[in-house]
Formats: C-alpha cells, structure tokens, sequence
C-alpha cells in the first residue's frame, strides 16, 4: 500500500498498461504450454486465446474456418483455450445422449443462456429436469397424432403459396411466367404457418407477398444475439462488454420479445379449441403448475425462429441444388405429378412414400443442414470421456454436424447433392453409395434435446416442394447461389435464388379430366427391399490387439472402450493401459462357456460324451460337471431409440447371484428400434424400426449365433410408424401394427428367413375421438393372434376399437371384419389371449392341432389394457365362423385397489407361461421408491409399477395380487421367460433392463436379481429361449 502511495499518476498508468499487455501474453503461453487441452491438435493461436473464435464468428465464417481444420487437424481439435469440437460419428452419443453411469453433459450457459430482462425458456433451461418438465407439455402439440389434426391449418398455407406464386405470373409483363426469389417465399410459407399454429395468428406475407415488420426484426435479433454470446466469453468484464453492445441491437431483442408476449397473451385470450401448439400446451398445463406463463412467452419467442427460419434454411437450400441439377429436378417432376391428377390428393399421408421426395431432402438435409453446428455442451464435473478420451470437467464440446456430413471418409462424392444415395438401390453392394453411412446425419440433432418439431418439418418440406413441382416449371434465372460459402451467424444466412415459373401446359387439362388418381390405399408405398448395410469396420473398428484369436472373439472385443486407432476415422483415441487388457478375455471366456454349456444343456451328456464334444479345451469330466454346476447362461435381445438391438448375456453362478452382461450390438434397425419378435421354431429375430428420422419405418430379420451375436438377414421400408409385430399362420408370416401410420401391414416370411411384403389396411376417422389429443387418428399400437390361429386382433388406441381380421390359412391373407368398440377415450392398447382348456388339450394331444369353435368358445377370454382410461377388462370371446365377439365380465383399474395416480398411463398386458396370472406394466407415475443399484450410493430412485392378476380361468375375472416396482421409470415393455421365474424389464426413460425374480407359484414379483444400463430409451426386450 504504501509503494502505491508513493507512485505517481504516471508510474500507476505505466504498470497497468504493462498488466494489461503481459497478463493475456502469459495467459495465453499457459494456454498452449501447460493447459489440460494443450495436448490436442488445432491451431496454437486459437488454443492461445478466443479472439480468433470470436473473429471468425462475428464475421459468419466460424462453420467454414473449423471446417478447414478438421480436415487439416483431424475429428478432434481444439478450437478456443477451453473449446473441444468433434466431427466423428461416436461423439453424437458420448455428448447428447444418456448415458449408464454417466453424468448428462449440461448446455454451455455462454451459448445457450437467457437473454438479459427475459425468463428461462425451455431452450436455456440448464436443468435436465426443468427441461424435460417444459418439453413434455410442448411435446403434445408436435407428435404425429397432433400433426394429423393440424394438417389443415398446413395444406391451407401450402394452397396459399402455390395460389400466390400463380398470381405473380403476368404481374410485370403479359408473358406466361414470373420470376420470383424462392427464399422469400419459403420464409413466407413458413413463418406464416408457424403465426397460425403457435399465436393463431398468420404474419400475413403471403397475403401481402412481403416480409411482415416483425420477421426482419426476427433476422436482425439472430445477429444480435451472436454479440450477446461474444460478451459472455469474458465473465469478468460482461457487464461492461454488454454495455458497449449499441442500444438499437439491444432494443431489437427487447422488441422481439415483446412481439411474442403480445402475441402469446392474445392467443391465451382467445376461449377456442383449435389444434394448435397453444391449444396443446393450455390443455395439459390448465393451471400452469408444469409451464408458467413467462416460461410459455419465452419459449415461443425461440420457436418462432426455430420452427420457421430452419425449415425455410432447408426448403431453399434443397430448391437451390435441384435447380443445379434439371435431371434430378426432372425426376422429382415426374414422380409428383405420375401419383397425382389433382392438388387436393396430395396429403401428408399420401406424400410419405415417395422414395425420390424423400431422397431429394434428405439429401438436402444432409448438404444444406439448417443449424451447422451442434451448440456447446459441458463435460460434467469431474470429468468424463468422448470418443473413448477423457476430458476434464467443464470444458466446453461442440459437435460440427456440417463437416461430419460433407466428410469423404463416410459419403461418396461428400459435397456433391445426390438423392441416389438415400434410394433401395444405394444399399446393394454394388452400387458406389453402398458404404455411405446415412445413420450418422441427424440434422434435428439427438436425444433429450432433439427437435421437437421434426415432423411439423419434414411435412411443411414434403408438401411445399411437391406441391411446387407438381403444379409449376421452373428453371433458374441467372448464377445459382454457392451454398456451400454462405456465412452463418447461428443460423444460415440465405441469399435470394432467383428463379423463373411457369403453370404447367396441362394444368388446364388436368382441371377438366375426367379420370381420377390412384387411391392411397393401393399405392402405398411397397415395401421397398434393400440390401441390408453392413457397418463399416473403419467406423466401428473397437478392438484390442486380438488379432490372432477367433471371429467370435473380436465381435465381443469391439463392445469395450477402444485402443488407439491409426487412420482416419480414428477418433484422437488414446493408448488403452495394459491392465485393462484382460477385460475382453474375461468376457470371450464367460461367452464361449455360456454358448458351450446351452448346446449341451437340452440334452445332458455323459462325461466321456463331453470330452469328445471338446477336446480343444482340454477339460476334464469332473471339470465339465463342476462348471456346468456353477454357471447358467440365458441371452436377450433389447431394442432402444439409441439405435441398437443389444445383445445381453444373463449368468446365473453357483450362488444364486445373476449378473448381465453387453454381447453385442446390432444396428441394423436404427435409427429407432421399437419392437422385437423371436420365432421361438426357427431361432429368427424380427425386429422393427419406428422411423422417428426418416419418413418411412422399416422391418428386418436377424439371425441370432448360439453366443448371441445378431446376423442381419433382410431389411424392407415399411409405412409409417411400427410399433408391434405377430407371427401368425403357423409363423409364415408376421402382422405389424402401425401407430404412426393408422395401417395394419402383413409380411410373408422365406424360407431364408428374409421378408416379402404382403398387405397394406389403412384406416381413417370421420372426426376425433372423446380425447383429441391422443385420438385424432387412428392409433393400431399392437397386433395380437387369437388361440385358434385364424385371427388378427388390434387394439386400436386412436379409434377406440378392437380390430379384427381373418386368417386364410392357404395364403396367410388378411380380411377385415366388424370391429368391436371399446368405452370411448378408452385407449386400448395391448391384449393377451387366454386359451379354452379344451383348445389347450387339444394342442398337446396333437401338434398343429385344427382347433373346432366349440374348442374356442368354451372358455376363451381377451385381457385389454387401456391407456387413457388406465383399466384393465376381461371379455368373453366367441367364435363365430369368421369373426369373433366379445363379452365384457370383468373391470378394474390398473391400480387394482389402489387410486390411479394423475398422469399414469398404463402399457404393457402379457400372460405368465402358465396361463395362470395376467402382468401388466403402468408408466409415468413413480409412485414407489427402490433402493440404488449402485450399493454405494445411498438416494433412493423413484419407480413406476408392475402389477399381477390371478386369472379365474372359468369367469375369465381377475383379482389383483400385487402392485410391484419395476425398477426405474417407464416400464413399456416387459418379458417372462419360459420357465416364469423371471421377469426382463425394458424402462425407457432410465436407460435400463432390469431382471426381477418370480414367484411361479403365487404370481408375484419378488428381487432384483441384475441390471444393466442400455443407451437410449429402451423399447423392448425379449428373452432368447
């Protein structure tokens, strides 16, 4: 203090300028010497200091510079001091996705934080939880079943676009064509559905065929939010930085917001039902406990961006690319216009099949995708891994999503626009796309924080680009727009593409024809085979250095962390230490006994019988005995929307204790398997694959090795949304029920155990069900086949029906018969059959026994398990010669004697082996707790429930026995095993199987015997028995 004193003015400001020059030079020679992230590639002045960052992103060149340096630096490189940024392909789960035994990485608050003045919204809410609070009650306004009631309100603004662009022809001279800038008008199309859908009020630029006031204070709000993230950087001087930000940028934020409080308040006002986004919220948030109002205004002030100006992004950039390419433009054409005569046939529905539709915007996607880069996450405290590299905690990684999909290391022809490589054809080997990976492009980004809206997308892309081709010829005017160089300032800066159009020769002609286009319902899409594609072992190469031992060795190898890689696609790994060696040998060795002891365990052999089975291992008899004594192996297949069929190993040891153990994983379904099926006769698995990024599902078949590694087989595109499947006619050939779809489809199965496409039954509604919200479609969510072999039953949740179809045994064709309605707003969801005693003797006096209807009559009954309604009903089910009917003699809740919890929605209805007990599954009320599965932590976690009924088998009554936890949240689906003393519980929202012990005896569920984490929500799980 007293040197200070005796300092003059001079002497002070001399030392603080030297302070002010030393302490970022010091600083930034830490960066690049000393700091954690030293070791990683990338240029030095960048790792030195964030002033290269913040130039190269005030100047929109920030996704092309780091571009650049991925292909000069490789996937993983260091991009500012505290900055890591990836573009490999396993950086999209380690950084967005859930997962076992890891923290989730938190949004980076510099990126993602609330602007100044206004309140958290569901983007900027750092909290998992809050978030997820908030993304459930906008969640109902963007499902399938919302997007069908909407459907509309969207065709009403398709029309309008298509019926303005007609009227710019002739405008500024007589001649047949105009020409007009296709951004614009995408931006038109697209902000004034999102006013109608979110405030119901349209910004009325295509009335006025101009921007309205507010969508330019939208694009000027993006700019200025890019320099609010700058100030954020230095949280030492933000306040002051914030207030060097010039008024007129801040006033643009401050407007913009109060644009959307306006508009939203307005809305609130309004006592309408209209299927909107508000409607949606307003209905599952009454008292605005799960959402607040300021929580609702500022959310809706990021959506108003985020649903318009990213599909507008797309819709532009995809128009761009097919006008540099006529032929491809010429073939689009075609196919619009050869499945339609009139404007008014091309719904959402009807425009799903079209391969070369789909193709052109995925491809588009892929090239031109709307947000380039993935926004920062932080690694969680104390560190954890990406890309098999360890990172400490609180640095903050971003995913390049742009430089991973223009990578030549994974598409042919990168940065070239060719829809080919997302048709049927690109999946044959010989075809130049073949090992093109298409499961790594998820422009709608993935997990918890996924788009919402992806639907809403994906319809406004298909409708506005047919619709156009369909009705107008257009060509381009003038230089086409380099997309590939425009700057991006969070989101894409477009430029105009000038385009010129004409109405179509034969328009006149069309609207005058007496012929009619095809029927939806007969030219849905088929089936279309592909070669099912085969992973890639440069992107799924993780293995030690085992290279002398067997196959089944290195496919067991390559489910633990990897060792370096050496090449491209090499993720930066780093060397594995030599004690982690002997992990892949104790599994190789727990699988090779497991396989070696189930061929032997349905026959037993002697020990001399076991020597000759294996001579190679050089065990002796009494060896073979003791370990047959001391380890009991069951495989299960598990199926998520990460993107896998797991292979999972149950091991029981000497002392009663289980342990689950990953074998495998197969992605072969992705990206979003949803339902497996075992042939319990040939061994073959069937898997389904919902299609949550695509615009089709699709069906595969597996063959699975005796040490559970699954062998792709077939895989076909199936309609929209499948979500169950049943072998039927003796398993020649499988029923799949379609939620997303509103379809029943039928598969023959070949002899090779590959799949023929059989029929497509699509249903309709005449109007909502009692609950719009879940039933303003139909809904089909499981197919079931009845005792007797000769019926399909499907529990219809959108439609309130119980669908029913005969079997023709000769062709395995499907008829349709009399539905049976269930308590309107019901729900029904999934069923189990109870056979008749006389049907049971039957079958096991003759094998393929030809059951008679007074077998069946006498003492069949139906379970329903109803989902919105959360009951449980037994009927009473006669046969007549080709229709069954269905007499109710027993309801409960699904609770049984217990309240149903608010917000409960019941799931899963399954049979014991014994026929003795029905188990159900209830989902989103974790009513019970447990404790911890890991024994060192002592929280408890919160459970949702199974529930056991005992059958009476001559009333077909239930009567509950036990409300049981299911070990985690959102138990959708569960599976007993033969012997029915355990049960395999698949929980969605905790990514996790769990296997209970059961009592066989009085129904109920006991233990918990072992647990597994398994990436992704968890949709099914099946026992290999």
């Amino acid at each position: 203090m007293i040197l200070f004193e005796s300092l003059g003015l001079l002497q002070c400001i001399c030392i603080a300028v030297v302070l002010l020059v030393t302490y970022p030079l010091c600083r930034g020679i830490y960066n690049v010497t000393f700091h954690p992230l030293a070791r990683f590639p990338g240029p030095r002045l960048w790792g030195a200091s964030r002033i290269p960052f913040i130039r190269s992103f005030l100047t929109g060149n920030l996704v092309h510079d780091i571009e650049k340096l991925h292909q000069q630096y490789g996937p993983t490189i260091r991009i500012a001091p505290n900055e890591i940024t990836f573009s490999h392909p396993d950086a999209w789960n380690d950084i967005f996705q859930l997962r076992p035994g890891h923290l989730p990485f938190e949004i980076d608050p510099v990126w993602w934080g609330t602007p100044p003045g206004q309140p958290e919204s569901m983007a900027s809410a750092a909290s998992e939880m809050v978030h997820r609070r908030m993304r459930r009650v906008l969640g109902y306004g963007f499902t399938q079943r919302a997007l069908r009631a909407q459907e509309p309100i969207i065709q009403k603004y398709a029309s309008m676009l298509i019926d303005r662009l007609r009227d710019q022809i002739g405008v500024s001279s007589n001649s047949d064509d105009a020409v007009v800038d296709i951004v614009s008008w995408f931006n038109f199309f697209t902000f004034d559905l999102f006013g109608d859908l979110g405030f119901d009020e349209s910004f009325e630029c295509l009335q006025h065929s101009e921007y309205h006031p507010w969508i330019s204070l939208i694009f000027n709000n993006i700019k200025a939010t890019c320099f609010i993230i700058t100030a954020r950087f230095y949280p030492l001087i933000d306040s002051i930085l914030v207030k060097c930000i010039p008024k007129s940028i801040k006033k643009l934020q401050s407007d913009h917001y109060q644009q959307v409080r306006d508009k939203v308040q307005r809305r609130l006002t309004r006592e309408i039902q209209r299927p909107d986004l508000m409607d949606s919220v307003m209905k599952n948030n009454e008292k605005l406990e799960s959402m607040s109002l300021q929580e609702i205004e500022s959310t809706f002030a990021i959506l108003a961006i985020a649903a318009s100006e990213t599909t507008a992004t797309v819709l532009s950039g995809t128009f761009n690319h097919l006008l540099c390419h006529p032929e491809m433009l010429k073939t689009l054409v075609e196919e619009a216009r050869s499945h339609f005569a009139k404007e008014e046939d091309m719904t959402l529905d009807a425009l799903k099949p079209l391969a070369y539709l789909n193709a052109v915007l995925n491809e588009g996607l892929r090239v031109c995708p709307p947000v380039p880069i993935m926004l920062p996450r932080l690694v969680p405290k104390g560190g954890d891994t990406i890309c098999g590299i360890r990172f400490p905690g609180g640095t903050s990684v971003s995913f390049q999503s742009r430089a991973l999909f223009r990578n030549p290391e994974y598409f042919h022809k990168s940065t070239s626009f060719l829809p080919e490589r997302y048709l049927p054809e690109a999946r044959k080997p010989d075809s130049p796309f073949y090992n093109d990976k298409l499961d790594i492009v998820l422009p709608f980004g993935l997990g918890l924080r996924g788009c919402l809206g992806k639907d809403l997308a994906w319809a406004e892309m298909r409708l506005a680009i047919a619709r156009l081709v369909w009705r107008f010829d257009v060509e381009f005017v003038g230089t086409p727009v380099k997309w590939e160089e425009l700057k991006t300032f969070l989101l894409v800066e477009k430029k105009p593409v000038m385009i010129r159009i004409r109405e179509r020769k034969d328009f006149t002609l069309l609207q005058s024809s007496e012929f009619r286009p095809q029927q939806w319902a007969r030219s849905a899409l088929p089936a279309l085979k592909s070669s099912a594609p085969r992973p890639d072992p440069s992107l799924f190469r993780r293995r030690y250095a085992l290279h002398r031992l067997p196959r089944t060795v290195l496919s067991t190898a390559d489910v633990h962390p990897p060792s370096r890689f050496i090449g491209p696609s090499g993720c930066n790994r780093l060397p594995i230490k030599m004690w982690q060696l002997p992990i892949p040998i104790v599994v190789l060795v727990l699988s090779q006994l497991c396989t070696f002891f189930n061929s032997i365990s349905a026959t037993p052999l002697s020990a001399q019988q076991a020597m000759r089975f294996s001579p190679a291992r050089l065990l002796s008899a009494s060896v073979l005995v003791n370990l047959t004594s001391t380890a009991v192996c069951t495989n299960l297949y598990v199926s998520s929307y990460a993107g896998d069929i797991t292979s999972l190993q149950l091991i029981k040891s000497a002392d009663d204790t289980y342990s689950l153990t990953k074998i495998a994983a197969n992605n072969g379904s992705s990206p979003s398997p949803t339902w497996l099926e075992k042939d319990s006769k040939t061994g073959i698995v069937y898997g389904l694959d919902e299609g949550f990024t695509s615009p089709n599902g699709s069906i595969s078949s597996y063959k699975p090795s005796s040490s559970g590694v699954l062998t792709q087989i077939d895989r076909h595109l199936t309609l929209g949304g499948p979500v169950s499947s049943i072998l039927y006619n003796e398993g020649k050939s499988l029923a799949v029920a379609h939620y997303g779809g509103s379809a029943l489809s039928t598969w023959n199965i070949l002899p090779t155990g590959g799949l023929s496409p059989g029929q497509n039954f699509l249903f309709t509604l005449t109007k909502p069900g009692a609950n719009p919200a879940r039933q303003e479609a139909p809904h089909p969510h499981e197919a079931l086949v009845d005792p007797t072999d000769s019926f399909i039953v499907v529990p219809d949740l959108g439609a309130d029906l119980i669908r029913v179809f005969s079997i023709d045994k000769a062709t395995s064709d499907l008829t349709e018969q009399t539905p049976f309605p269930v308590a309107a707003g019901s729900g029904p969801r999934h069923g189990a059959f109870l056979e008749s005693a006389a049907l049971k003797a039957c079958k096991k006096e003759s094998y393929g026994c030809m059951a008679t209807s007074a077998q069946a009559n006498n003492g069949t009954f139906f379970f329903l398990i109803s989902e919105l309604a959360n009951t449980v009903t037994s009927y009473k089910v006669t046969y007549g010669e080709k229709s069954l009917g269905f007499e109710q003699v027993f309801q409960s809740g699904t609770y049984g004697n217990q309240t149903t919890p608010v917000g409960a929605a019941s799931a899963e209805a399954i049979l014991s082996p014994d026929h003795k007990y029905l188990l159900t599954s209830s989902r989103n009320a974790t009513i019970l707790n447990i404790p911890n599965f890991n024994t060192t932590n002592s929280t408890t976690l919160p459970s949702d429930t199974l529930q056991s009924w005992s059958i009476n088998p001559t009333t077909g009554k239930l009567t509950f026995e036990q409300l049981a936890p299911a070990g985690g949240a959102f138990p959708r689906q569960f599976s007993v095993n033969k012997k029915g003393d355990l049960a395999a519980v698949g929980l969605q929202q905790s990514a996790r199987v769990v296997i209970l012990e059961r009592n066989v005896l009085d129904g109920t569920f006991g233990k918990f015997v072992a647990e597994i984490g398994v990436p992704g929500e968890v949709t099914s799980v099946v026992w290999d028995e």
